[in-house]
């Protein structure tokens, strides 16, 4: 099955960024986990229109980091998407954290109901080379 991606919005995706540093908490260090008993549980997903964001560590790996560590590396993909002349502009993936364990994956979906797939089981299927369902052949565009 090939994946709902359209071209990334970048206004849905800045407003996205700026909705994940809105709150107390972006500048505390938080325990990221897969075990959702230890901490923020991932994989998690952030999704504002067009735009969706989408976290995960590898796994048995925890990380601390901070919620603006994540919001600033989705800052950076799209920062790339806009400067680049080619077109469409995908999204892209990039590793953050302390110990680049964190994958922040942003890229655009078609339509609300195509989220599903984010919301399979497992879900979202990712390999540490960030090889998922979302990504396209090139890393970011």
């Amino acid at each position: 099955m090939d994946a709902p991606l359209k071209p990334v919005e970048l206004a849905d995706c800045a407003s996205l960024i700026t909705m994940i540093l809105d709150g107390d908490k972006k500048d505390a260090p938080m325990d990221f986990s897969r075990d959702p008993r230890r901490g923020f549980g991932v994989p998690h997903h952030w999704r504002n229109s067009t735009c969706v964001i989408v976290i995960d560590l590898t796994d048995g790996v925890d990380s601390t980091m901070k919620l603006s560590e994540i919001a600033f590396t989705a800052a950076k993909i799209a920062a790339f998407c806009m400067s680049s002349h080619d077109k469409p502009h995908l999204g892209g993936r990039e590793l953050a954290g302390p110990d680049l364990t964190m994958l922040v994956i942003m890229a655009g979906l078609k339509k609300a109901q195509e989220l599903a797939i984010l919301s399979s089981d497992p879900p979202l299927r990712l390999d540490w080379q960030g090889n998922s369902s979302l990504s396209s052949e090139q890393e970011t565009s």
